[in-house]
């Protein structure tokens, strides 16, 4: 079972022509998966095996030139299994090691907007803010849901996790943020307002009403984004 989204024309009338070509930078990669932002003008080509796998960020005019000794703009390590652009600029990859959101706005920077670590998925499709990921075996698929209002700028590796706590938390209770080294960041309303600083690895949020709120963090370097919620007495 596939998860497939293509248009069908009938007939047996050949409309394709050939614009041009490229090549990977090293003999022995596989071709594995493409994708386009027209905006750009960029063609995002992902390999998997040989000695150097990778995605790589090709200028379109090079490839309508048939330049296919072209140099890339970017290179990006790691076997690529399934790509997947939205709105021209928002990019999905699903590499070896797990599923990931980039912003391509400004190339040759990315930004890393979301990932989730699973290397079971095979083919990707998105659908606004749905993601289809198939399974390997071809007989389960995931669906992921991406949160706009959550977001995180690098990742947390293994023993380097922050861990927060209690959330929901109780009014009168202090909210607590435990990792290797101490918090910085801000306490966000709903209205978009900082009510409150972070310095440290405990919170007192005794003096705060009720409501939904966003911890905007950093830790060791990396931003993080998470939703708090304080419940009343």
């Amino acid at each position: 079972m596939k998860v497939v989204k293509e248009k069908f024309y009938p007939g047996n009338v050949c409309t394709l022509t050939v614009l041009g070509c490229w090549r990977t930078e090293y003999d022995g990669e596989s071709g594995q998966a493409v994708a386009i932002s027209e905006s750009l003008g960029v063609v995002m080509l992902g390999t998997w095996g040989g000695w150097h796998p990778g995605l790589y960020f090709v200028r379109l005019s090079d490839i309508e030139a048939g330049d296919y000794t072209a140099e890339p703009i970017l290179k990006i390590d790691g076997s690529v299994i399934d790509l997947w652009v939205e709105d021209d600029t928002l990019l999905y990859v699903h590499k070896l090691a797990g599923l990931y959101l980039f912003s391509i706005a400004h190339l040759p920077d990315i930004d890393t907007l979301a990932y989730y670590l699973n290397s079971l998925q095979s083919e990707i499709l998105v659908e606004g803010r749905y993601i289809y990921a198939m399974m390997q075996t071809g007989r389960v698929f995931n669906i992921f849901e991406v949160d706009s209002t959550l977001g995180i700028q690098g990742k947390l590796e293994r023993g380097d996790k922050l861990e927060i706590y209690p959330n929901p938390i109780v009014f009168g209770s202090r909210l607590c943020l435990r990792g290797l080294d101490e918090v910085r960041g801000e306490v966000i309303d709903i209205r978009g307002e900082v009510v409150k600083r972070i310095d440290g690895n405990e919170v007192d949020v005794s003096d705060l009403p009720s409501g939904i709120y966003l911890l905007n963090l950093n830790y060791r370097g990396k931003r993080i984004v998470k939703k708090l919620l304080l419940l009343g007495n």
